[in-house]
């Protein structure tokens, strides 16, 4: 099955279309300020030119910016539509955790997502004979001091990764400051595909954690 994955939950503006050979095309663009609006559709364009037309789509759900999330959903949405295939989500901290490329010496790995602020947006996976096992449901943290005392190799990854860094001292620490990447949510989309974990097209809504909130204009026009 040929599956094209949309990663546009954080700066990162990702694509990727493979199958179970591999990814077959991928684009990616990240900037200090969003880009989705501007690069998505291009990147779509171009990795179904190359790789030809998928049989499913799946969408990083989030959490994370809620402008990346609604460009994103609504790419992935509009796609199923009009091709008529099923939909797929993956959660963007697993699609992080899946990142990690060798896990043979790490128990634990704790996907994190800059929330703005002091706060990212985490869950922990346990690693058991290089399976991950969700552990700890999605949550916000308030960076304040190490709320894991893992007392095992564990590994911190995403952009929310960094804030973590003067808290975080264990030796058996790692942080892997990164942005997730489309190419990352093919094995755990075709893993879903293989068992029909598919959307509801029409009812599918991205997973904020948090709703959003407008902000006050700082100039009144």
């Amino acid at each position: 099955m040929k599956i094209l994955c949309i990663e546009t939950a954080t700066k990162n503006c990702s694509v990727a279309i493979g199958d179970e050979s591999g990814v077959l095309a991928q684009r990616s663009a990240r900037e200090d300020g969003y880009v989705h609006a501007e690069q998505l559709h291009v990147f779509l364009d171009a990795v179904i030119k190359e790789a030809g037309a998928p049989d499913a789509i799946a969408v990083s759900r989030g959490p994370g910016s809620y402008t990346g999330l609604r460009i994103g959903v609504a790419a992935a949405k509009g796609l199923c539509y009009a091709l008529e295939i099923p939909l797929i989500s993956i959660d963007t901290t697993e699609v992080l955790a899946a990142a990690v490329p060798n896990t043979d010496k790490i128990r634990y790995i704790v996907p994190m997502i800059d929330a703005r602020r002091q706060e990212v947006y985490a869950s922990v996976y346990r690693v058991a004979d290089g399976v991950l096992h969700l552990e700890n449901e999605i949550q916000s943290l308030v960076i304040e001091s190490d709320p894991f005392s893992f007392d095992a190799p564990a590994i911190f990854i995403g952009d929310g990764a960094g804030k973590f860094h003067d808290v975080l001292k264990e030796p058996h620490y790692t942080i892997l400051s990164q942005h997730p990447e489309a190419g990352d949510m093919l094995k755990l989309a075709l893993i879903r595909a293989a068992a029909r974990d598919f959307q509801n097209v029409a009812y599918f809504e991205p997973f904020y954690l948090k709703e959003f909130v407008a902000g006050t204009p700082k100039k009144h026009f």
